[in-house]
């Protein structure tokens, strides 16, 4: 089996857990699909706060002012039925994997709408 993975956009803008699944046999054929699609995405996409002042909130919620900043780029995300333009600031702690924050801060409104701890392996 094979699987095409196609990522959800809106006005080209990620929306964050918005997936489409092909599944394929060993032969090309179409074996399926499965969809976490977004349905009726309702945002404004023009962000009122900068992605700096996204990234010093981001640090202040995880407890890391002087962590690194590694990214930052808007994305969509639905959170209690709501949906919020974000920034999704990737942070490192001065370059030592011990932690690696992934933090969405509103765009609009600057408060934090999730927050989680990407650090898969450590040496």
């Amino acid at each position: 089996m094979a699987h095409v993975r196609v990522q959800q956009f809106h006005h080209n803008i990620p929306v964050l857990g918005g997936e489409a699944i092909a599944h394929l046999t060993a032969t090309g054929e179409p074996a399926g699909q499965t969809d976490d699609l977004l349905p009726n995405i309702t945002v404004d996409t023009t962000p009122r706060l900068t992605a700096d002042a996204a990234a010093a909130r981001a640090r202040s919620d995880a407890g890391c002012v002087d962590c690194d900043q590694h990214s930052a780029g808007l994305w969509i995300a639905r959170k209690d039925g709501i949906d919020h333009l974000a920034y999704r600031i990737d942070l490192r702690k001065n370059g030592v994997l011990v932690s690696l924050p992934i933090v969405f801060v509103d765009a609009h409104t600057g408060n934090v709408i999730l927050r989680y701890d990407n650090l898969q392996t450590a040496k």
